[in-house]
């Protein structure tokens, strides 16, 4: 679901990092949230939304 988007994805084993506008990510999450719910798989799901003021946050050369 995220892939569908042009959202700017950083894949790791354990979490995903995006960047995009929070308002797009936040929909988008929530479509992932109710599918796994409805398809009886609902692992443990953890959100972290980090958000900064101040200056533009980007993922392109950001160590993570």
């Amino acid at each position: 679901m995220l892939r569908a988007h042009d959202f700017i994805l950083e894949i790791h084993a354990s979490d995903t990092n995006i960047e995009w506008e929070l308002a797009d990510i936040l929909a988008v999450v929530g479509q992932i949230h109710e599918t796994l719910h409805k398809g009886g798989s609902a692992p443990g799901q953890f959100l972290k939304l980090e958000t900064r003021t101040g200056k533009t946050p980007m993922l392109a050369g950001k160590r993570l």
